[in-house]
C-alpha cells in the first residue's frame, strides 16, 4: 500500500531490505494507543489527531485537505489542485511570508498534491510547535491570488510539465494511468494536462478553493515530543475561529469493467525502451490489496525478486524491473515497470505475461510469501521509526479510511495473506482482458514499425 506516496508503493520503503532487525519487534498493536494519540474533532468540523513520540524534540504538523486530482470536478484535468497548493505559499505584499516565520525558527515548511488529498506541512523544534501552528493554519486559509503572481507560477509550472514530456520513465507511468482508467478522474495526470490548465485564472482557482477549503473538509495531525492535551487547547484557539464554508457535493465516479486489452506506443528521442503492464487495482477498503502488496514485493523488490531473477539475471531481458501496487481510495494501480533494449522490450512483456501466467496457475512459493511478509512489516515498521512518517501515516490514514491507526489494522492483515489469497488475487485483478500496456521507444524506432 503506499500511503506514503500517491505515485508508488514507498510506504513499504525500498530502502530497507532487512527483515530482521530489530525495529521488526516493535508489536504492531503498539503504534498507536490512546496512550499517545488523541483524536478530536473540533465544532467547525476540522478533524485533530495528536500523536505523541519521544524519538526526538521536534513537532511535525500536517493539514491535509481531502481534496486531489481526483476530487476536481468541472476543472478535471486541469491540475488546479497543485496550482492551488503552489499559490498558497504566496504571501503577496507581507513583510514576513509564513515561510521565513518557519524557517527563521529552523523549522521547514512544505507542499504536496496527490489524487486524493493535498498537503502541508511543518517540521520544527516543538517548542516553536504553537508558532508553527499559527503560520500554517495562515498559508492554508489567507490566499493571496495576486493575478502577476499567479501568472508567474503558472509558468512554473508549465515548465515542469514540459520537462515530466521528457522524461521516458515519468511518460510510460501517466499513460498507464490514462489507459487503465477511461472514465475516473484518476486518469489525469497531478499535474494536468497543458491545454486545460491554461485556462485557470483567478476566478477558477477562488471558486475552487472557497468549494473544498474549509474545515470540515480538512484534517490536522501533530506527532513528536509534545504533550497532546496542552496542545489541543493551542489548537483550538487558532484553528475553532475558522468558519465552515458551502462545500458542493462531489460525485464519485466508477469505473467501468474493462472488456479487452489496451496497448500504448509512443516514440521520443531516447535510446533505450519504457514499459509498464499495469491493472486496475483494488481501493483501499478491498481486501484483495494486501495480497497484491505482497505479491508486488514478491514479483519486483529487491534483488531476488521474481521478476529481477528471471527477467534480469537469467534471461537478460531488462536492465531495470520492479513492480508496485498503488492504493487510493476508490480504485488503485497495479503496475509492473521496466527498462529494456527496444529490440527485446516485446519479448520481454511477453517474459512478465508468463510470470503472470504461472502465478495465477500455481501461486508464489511459501518461501516467497514468508520473504515478503517480513520485507513489508520491517520496512513498514522502519518508516514508522521517524515522527514525520507517522504523521504522514497518520493523516492519510484519516483521509482515506477516517481511521488514524488504519497501519496496526493493515500489518495485521497482510500478516495472514497466505499463498491462495495471492493466487486468487492475482486471478481477479490481472486478467489478460485487463492489461493495459504502454511502450515508450526510441524515435528511431518509429520508421521501422511504419515499415513492418
Amino acid at each position: 500500500m503506499n500511503k506514503f506516496n500517491s505515485g508508488s508503493r514507498s510506504l513499504i520503503s525500498a530502502l530497507c531490505l532487512f527483515f530482521l532487525i530489530s525495529p521488526c519487534a516493535l508489536a504492531v498493536e503498539g503504534i498507536y494507543t490512546e496512550g499517545n494519540t488523541l483524536k478530536k474533532t473540533l465544532d467547525n468540523g476540522m478533524t485533530v489527531v495528536i500523536h505523541e513520540t519521544r524519538k526526538a524534540p521536534i513537532a511535525v504538523i500536517y493539514i491535509l485537505v481531502k481534496t486531489g486530482s481526483g476530487t476536481e470536478g468541472g476543472f478535471a484535468g486541469s491540475g488546479i489542485s497543485h496550482l492551488l497548493e503552489h499559490m498558497l505559499f504566496k504571501d503577496g505584499g507581507k513583510t514576513i511570508s509564513n515561510k521565513r516565520k518557519i524557517t527563521s525558527l529552523g523549522g521547514d515548511i512544505n507542499g504536496f498534491t496527490s489524487r486524493d488529498y493535498t498537503g502541508y506541512t511543518a517540521i520544527i523544534g516543538n517548542e516553536y510547535a504553537a508558532e508553527a501552528l499559527i503560520a500554517l493554519r495562515d498559508t492554508v486559509t489567507s490566499p493571496d491570488f495576486d493575478v502577476l503572481e499567479l501568472e508567474k507560477e503558472k509558468e512554473v509550472i508549465l515548465d515542469e510539465i514540459r520537462k515530466n514530456k521528457d522524461d521516458p520513465a515519468w511518460l510510460a507511468l501517466d499513460f498507464s494511468w490514462e489507459s487503465t482508467f477511461k472514465e475516473h478522474p484518476y486518469k489525469y495526470p497531478i499535474i494536468g494536462h497543458e491545454d486545460i490548465f491554461g485556462r485557470i485564472g483567478k476566478k477558477e482557482l477562488e471558486e475552487y478553493y472557497n468549494s473544498r477549503y474549509s474545515p470540515q473538509n480538512m484534517i490536522l495531525v501533530v506527532s513528536g515530543d509534545v504533550q497532546k492535551e496542552a496542545l489541543i487547547k493551542e489548537i483550538e484557539a487558532v484553528f475553532g475561529p475558522l468558519k465552515m464554508n458551502f462545500m458542493p457535493d462531489i460525485p464519485r465516479i466508477s469505473e467501468p469493467p474493462q472488456l479487452r486489452q489496451r496497448l500504448r506506443t509512443e516514440y521520443r528521442l531516447i535510446t533505450l525502451s519504457h514499459a509498464v503492464l499495469s491493472y486496475k487495482s483494488g481501493s483501499i477498503n478491498d481486501p484483495s490489496i494486501y495480497p497484491l502488496d505482497i505479491l508486488a514485493i514478491a514479483l519486483g523488490e529487491g534483488e531476488g525478486s521474481i521478476l529481477t531473477k528471471e527477467l534480469r539475471e537469467e534471461k537478460k531481458l531488462v536492465y531495470h524491473i520492479t513492480c508496485h501496487n498503488a492504493t487510493l481510495r476508490d480504485a488503485g494501480l497495479f503496475y509492473i515497470y521496466f527498462v529494456a533494449d527496444p529490440s527485446r522490450a516485446k519479448e520481454a512483456v511477453a517474459a512478465v505475461l508468463e510470470e503472470l501466467e504461472k502465478i495465477k496457475k500455481s501461486g508464489i512459493s511459501d518461501a516467497d510469501l514468508e520473504k515478503s511478509k517480513k520485507i513489508a512489516r520491517a520496512e513498514f515498521l522502519n518508516a514508522l521509526e521517524t515522527a514525520e512518517n507517522r504523521t504522514r501515516d497518520i493523516s492519510i490514514s484519516e483521509v482515506l479510511v477516517n481511521d488514524y491507526s488504519f497501519s496496526q489494522f493493515y500489518l495485521e492483515k497482510l500478516s495472514k495473506v497466505t499463498g491462495a489469497d495471492v493466487k486468487s488475487a492475482a486471478n481477479a485483478h490481472l486478467k489478460n482482458d485487463y492489461l493495459n500496456t504502454t511502450l515508450i521507444l526510441p524515435e528511431k524506432n518509429r520508421e521501422a514499425a511504419t515499415a513492418g
